[in-house]
């Protein structure tokens, strides 16, 4: 996909450069975003939302509870457990179990997390056999990052060794 976007420069004068949105077609970031939806999907199929309501100390009676968001003092949230979600008709807080494991945590823990960890902490909550994929932290080191050790090593060795004649191995 290409973007099309105008530049003017600092004459004044307007030029166009074509942009290519390397995140929205970099098949690797594709390919991460699916990873990260199916586990999405798969923790979203495995849960029970009235766990985890009931691990944050709400308790479930004829599908209502009261509302965390809000100072409830009569049940005013919905549980749906087939769908596996809740909604407050008063303050119109809800959402699927990660998602009120997120907002529960950033709101009335005040502990901010983000979406991955709201999912690690659905897996731990309910004890599901579902690992996340990690991201991909590479450490292999450049061509010339190797070029830049290997002279480092061989200045070492040279300075160890004063005065012999010997090929470092460069």
């Amino acid at each position: 996909m290409y973007q099309i976007i105008f530049y003017t420069n600092k004459n004044g004068k307007s030029e166009v450069f074509e942009y290519i949105e390397k995140l929205r077609n970099n098949k690797n970031n594709k390919d991460a975003r699916n990873r990260y939806m199916s586990v999405y999907e798969d923790i979203l199929s495995n849960s029970n939302i009235v766990d985890i309501l009931n691990y944050y100390g709400l308790t479930v009676q004829k599908n209502k509870c009261t509302c965390p968001f809000h100072n409830d003092t009569h049940p005013s949230m919905m549980v749906n457990d087939n769908k596996g979600i809740v909604k407050c008709f008063v303050c119109g807080s809800g959402g699927n179990a990660i998602s009120f494991i997120q907002k529960y945590e950033n709101e009335i823990n005040h502990n901010p997390i983000n979406l991955v960890q709201a999912m690690q902490k659905a897996i731990d909550i309910q004890h599901l056999n579902i690992v996340i994929p990690q991201k991909n932290q590479s450490t292999a080191l450049t061509e010339e990052q190797r070029s830049k050790e290997r002279g480092k090593s061989c200045r070492k060795e040279r300075s160890s060794r004063k005065g012999t004649d010997q090929f470092c191995g460069l």
